[in-house]
């Protein structure tokens, strides 16, 4: 295992202490989340998961952890990775492309513990920004995402194809090197029409678990 997989595993042993049999656990989606699955897997703990993404699903199930699907129940706990983390605790998530449904998630939970290495921390806040828009009038909707971003997107592909979510939309990936008022940028994306969901997670007060290439872990609530 190299040294930053050790880090993300790390990070993932951490997040297992405030974990207790019997939750209602949300899990997102990424490497660390990942590894946080395959460490969680290994305790044998009688928990009810919930997963952002049908890939964090079938790892839960390879796993031996059983999976659910989201009512109205609140959530014990959701353990989620980030793409970028400021110092005040707002977050940039989806490159893995289930930003939609992990803010869900975000949303629907007591607790939000986000696992991440230190090459996530950043200050200011940057680096791309995932939108999550309709096919139908793409074309428009990306005009208005530039203008009102001042910056540029591109269509998120894979496979020479464009990338398509579990919810079956696409994606713009905007390219914001630095991102001052992420509520701002995030409250005017929100309601151009044909964006579903942005990838810019606010306000969610999360507890952030951090870890290091030697392994060691470091840890806080953002207020």
């Amino acid at each position: 295992m190299d040294a930053r997989m050790e880090a993300k595993h790390a990070a993932a042993r951490a997040a297992l202490a405030h974990v207790s049999r019997d939750m209602l656990l949300g899990i997102g989606s990424g490497s660390t989340v990942r590894a946080f699955i395959e460490e969680l897997g290994s305790t044998k703990m009688g928990v009810r998961c919930i997963t952002a993404s049908r890939e964090s699903a079938d790892a839960c199930r390879k796993n031996g952890i059983p999976v659910e699907e989201l009512g109205a129940a609140m959530l014990d706990l959701v353990i989620d990775g980030a793409d970028a983390i400021d110092h005040s605790g707002q977050v940039l998530k989806g490159l893995g492309g289930a930003l939609v449904r992990e803010k869900i998630l975000a949303q629907s939970a007591k607790r939000w513990i986000l696992i991440v290495d230190e090459t996530k921390l950043v200050d200011p806040l940057g680096g791309t920004v995932p939108v999550e828009v309709i096919p139908y009038g793409m074309a428009r909707t990306k005009e208005r995402i530039e203008k009102c971003a001042h910056a540029v997107s591109t269509l998120r592909e894979e496979g020479g194809r464009p990338f398509v979510t579990d919810n079956g939309n696409c994606i713009l990936d905007v390219r914001l090197p630095r991102i001052d008022d992420p509520e701002g940028l995030d409250n005017t994306l929100a309601v151009i029409p044909g964006v579903v969901g942005t990838g810019v997670f606010i306000n969610l007060h999360p507890h952030v678990i951090v870890s290091t290439a030697t392994g060691e872990t470091r840890q806080w609530d953002c207020p």
